[in-house]
């Protein structure tokens, strides 16, 4: 096979590595707990790695190793680059995607270039190893946090914000935060539009059942409903029922200004106020447990 015939093989199979990776990120793939782009993340650390060793193994003589890695880089990146660069803000929750298959390829390649050292290919496979773990298990919900509340971990700090926020309860009166019990109070902010937020809603069960007998932290859970699709503040509790959770649930129109000026605007949103009722905490139901972690310590 002529060189030229070569580099465009190498191009394409690179190309539609990215293209068969790419759906992962919808979330309709599953393993253990890794879904979406964090299960992407992690195809692209390990495949993009395997490949371009291969590649290297084959084609490493008659090409020079580093034309066959930047091939492979431009074939891993040819279809979402000038989308990342033209659509940023849009394309913003996947760019970790990108440098991660970089750093995959060119790990690839000194782990391929330095053969006849093998302290430093354990040591580079070490650090690829834990870079690889840390941002598959955790850099990338920090990323995903930092992006949707402002914060990589939703520990806020307040300077302006109602003196007092009213709910809705099952009866339809207006419950205020001040008046309700416990120390910390975590809100659960969702709506029945939100499949995620059901598909959350065991892991807030299971938090309730162990902090159900804690004064200091009360949780709640908060219906945002909407009266367009005739929806009104017993709609949620009936919701919950029919799927057997007991936590608490109170409810609010999603229309209400308070909403948009404590920045719930996507669901679900976990928000934490202290013994004060100042909001201390908004994010994610994962980092909420983290921070509820720390009261308790």
């Amino acid at each position: 096979m002529k060189p030229f015939s070569i580099k465009i093989v190498i191009f394409f199979v690179s190309f539609v590595l990215s293209l068969l990776i790419m759906p992962l990120r919808g979330g309709y793939v599953s393993i253990g707990s890794l879904t979406a782009f964090p299960l992407a993340i992690l195809a692209y650390l390990v495949l993009y790695f395997l490949l371009t060793f291969v590649l290297l193994r084959w084609k490493g003589r008659q090409l020079k190793p580093l034309n066959i890695t930047v091939l492979i880089l431009i074939g891993s990146s040819l279809l979402e680059l000038p989308a990342s660069i033209l659509e940023w803000k849009a394309t913003i929750i996947s760019f970790l995607d990108l440098p991660c298959r970089w750093i995959a390829i060119f790990t690839a390649y000194f782990f391929y270039h330095w053969s006849a050292y093998n302290l430093r290919k354990f040591i580079l496979l070490l650090l690829y190893a834990i870079f690889g773990l840390w941002v598959v298990l955790r850099g990338f919900d920090l990323w995903s946090n930092k992006l949707t509340f402002g914060t990589f971990t939703g520990k806020v700090t307040e300077k302006e914000q109602p003196e007092d926020i009213f709910l809705e309860d099952n009866s339809g009166s207006e419950v205020s935060i001040n008046s309700l019990a416990g120390k910390y109070i975590l809100l659960n902010f969702w709506s029945s539009t939100c499949g995620y937020c059901f598909a959350e809603f065991p892991d807030l069960q299971k938090l309730y059942e162990q902090k159900q007998f804690d004064d200091n932290i009360k949780i709640y859970s908060v219906h945002c409903y909407l009266k367009d699709f005739d929806e009104d503040y017993i709609t949620g509790r009936e919701l919950l029922v029919k799927r057997n959770y007991s936590f608490p649930v109170l409810s609010i129109n999603m229309r209400e200004p308070v909403l948009k000026m404590l920045e719930v605007t996507r669901f679900p949103t976990v928000l934490i106020f202290d013994p004060q009722r100042q909001l201390v905490f908004r994010g994610t139901l994962d980092f909420a447990e983290e921070y509820l972690q720390t009261i308790t310590k």
